[in-house]
């Protein structure tokens, strides 16, 4: 019986060398099954997970990061350097992906296909990208920054010149309509959408600035070699907001794109509270055929997938259930 207990002892610390207990107490890489080494960039929609990469184009994740699908058709550069996700006009979302050489790529199912939206740039080597309401900024290497109020459809040079240079835009921020850059000229202040910029780099040692964030009533900058600074909002502005979070203002269902549809469809709805939601399709005789969402969901903007390669043509229904908020509407699948 000794024997046999310290046999079993041995076995059990031997194989707790070759696999460790996993924890919760650290981070565990979620990209193993891909060739995915180098992630520039990340961007959420929903329970959607994007990542671009170096060399590989675009990532999808629909299951929390257990697994990862390339989705990169009609993305001509395969080098992602930025992705911005926005809502559109028909109820669903844009993704927007910022390339080293080929400009701006624009989805609006989910990373399925991609198509450059590059009218009026004259820089196609995207640094960054950044939503706030319909606009939609583009920051540039050398030629500044851009703007599209019509989903990218076509740009507008912000300014050719921030006080004498032409320089790599790495980030944006927006505190109601002021508008800030971040230059390896320092930081810029524009109060007027872009039409003139004013430098706001007192104090700030290293003009070399990679990173922009919004706290309270703090503007926070990363350096390319002298860490994070911050500085009030009060010190450059003259009235200071807090920064827009971005999130929804209602809630909302939108029809389902596209309409009818065979075999898929994407149904998108927005939340503007964390809300128990559920959303379920159900047949002409009110069965219910399939539960999409059922869960406590974050404010935000919201896409999901809709699979009826199993059903029947005809007319369906789908009800969105958020909190004290429910809508109801029809779709046709054709086959």
């Amino acid at each position: 019986m000794k024997k046999a207990f310290l046999f079993l002892t041995f076995c059990s610390f031997f194989l707790s060398l070759l696999y460790p207990t996993r924890s919760d107490a650290g981070w565990i890489q979620t990209s193993v099954n891909i060739r995915m080494d180098t992630c520039l960039c990340l961007a959420v929609n929903g329970t959607n997970i994007f990542a671009g990469t170096y060399g590989g184009g675009v990532f999808l994740s629909t299951d929390n990061g257990i697994s990862w699908t390339g989705v990169s058709t009609g993305l001509m550069d395969s080098l992602v350097n930025t992705l911005a996700v926005s809502p559109n006009g028909a109820g669903g979302v844009n993704i927007f992906a910022g390339t080293e050489g080929g400009g701006v790529f624009l989805s609006t199912n989910n990373g399925t296909n991609w198509t450059a939206v590059n009218s009026g740039l004259t820089s196609t080597l995207i640094r960054s990208l950044f939503v706030s309401g319909t606009n939609l900024y583009a920051g540039t290497e050398d030629d500044g920054a851009f703007l599209s109020t019509d989903d990218g459809t076509s740009w507008t040079n912000l300014t050719y010149d921030f006080n004498g240079n032409n320089p790599n835009v790495y980030a944006f921020a927006v505190s109601g309509t002021n508008l800030f850059a971040a230059t390896y000229g320092g930081v810029f202040l524009s109060t007027n959408n872009g039409t003139s910029w004013t430098a706001v780099n007192s104090g700030l040692s290293d003009a070399s600035v990679n990173a922009l964030a919004l706290s309270g009533t703090n503007l926070f900058v990363g350096t390319e070699g002298s860490g994070v600074w911050k500085r009030p909002l009060s010190q450059m502005v003259s009235s200071v907001n807090q920064a827009p979070t971005g999130l929804p203002e209602k809630f909302a269902l939108y029809q389902n794109y596209p309409n009818p549809f065979n075999p898929t469809a994407v149904i998108s709805y927005q939340l503007s509270a964390v809300s128990n939601v559920t959303l379920t399709v159900y047949d002409i005789l009110i069965r219910e055929v399939a539960t999409l969402v059922n869960e406590k969901q974050n404010a935000g903007s919201y896409s999901v997938t809709f699979d009826g390669s199993r059903l029947a043509s005809g007319v369906y229904f789908y009800r969105l259930v958020a909190g004290n908020y429910s809508a109801t509407k029809r779709l046709v699948l054709m086959k």
